[in-house]
């Protein structure tokens, strides 16, 4: 796609280190694709990132969150994969990446429960 073409799907940005939320990421993936609303979904749409150095990780992000109509942001209390403490995460990057791209944003709060 090119890089000024608009994706009508939405792009999914969450912490990726929690199962909870890897297991949402792919259920929202799931739900996209079953509704005709695609959900982009780092780790399943361009599985090839986990390999690539975390800059280049970051740049694909930035792109894809610019190219689509949505943004979803799950939210669980905690900031992202940063590079250093002085640096802000990808997460917190993408989300101003969205408001600077108008793009429409929907965020989410994830809440832990600790009942079984």
């Amino acid at each position: 796609m090119a890089e000024n073409q608009t994706n009508q799907g939405a792009f999914l940005a969450s912490r990726l280190a929690i199962k909870d939320i890897k297991d949402l990421r792919e259920k929202a993936h799931r739900l996209g694709e079953s509704l005709g609303r695609p959900i982009w979904v780092s780790e399943i749409d361009t599985p090839e990132l986990t390999s690539l150095p975390l800059a280049e990780v970051q740049i694909a992000c930035l792109k894809n969150v610019r190219s689509h109509k949505q943004f979803i942001c799950v939210l669980d209390g905690t900031n992202g994969s940063q590079w250093d403490p002085s640096q802000i995460s990808i997460l917190e990057l993408e989300l101003f990446m969205a408001a600077l791209s108008h793009v429409k944003l929907l965020s989410f709060s994830l809440n832990h429960s600790t009942k079984n």
